[in-house]
């Protein structure tokens, strides 16, 4: 998966493609609870995490943030952050 510019995509746009990666209907709420409300577990979390360094090359999550994260919410924060740390893409023929 690619995402042109991942860092502007809205929070309702990322639980979108969170509920298809996920194959469950998420409602665009911040607090929902990744392992509570929607039975993430450990490898599931280590799944998504991989998936958002897959959606732009160069993209590591930061261990110390990724640890934090417990809500749907904080998940796309420490994204978009990972995101953005990389900078704007290049294409590599131009």
């Amino acid at each position: 998966m690619s995402i042109s510019s991942p860092g502007s995509l809205t929070f309702e746009e990322f639980v979108a493609i969170l509920g298809l990666l996920m194959a469950a209907d998420i409602a665009p709420d911040p607090s929902l609870r990744l392992v509570e409300d929607l039975g993430l577990d450990s490898i599931g979390f280590l799944e998504l995490v991989l998936l958002v360094e897959d959606v732009r090359p160069g993209t590591t999550v930061d261990e110390e943030a990724a640890e934090e994260v417990a809500t749907v919410g904080d998940l796309f924060e420490v994204a978009k952050a990972a995101w953005m740390a990389v900078g704007p893409q290049h294409d590599e023929g131009a």
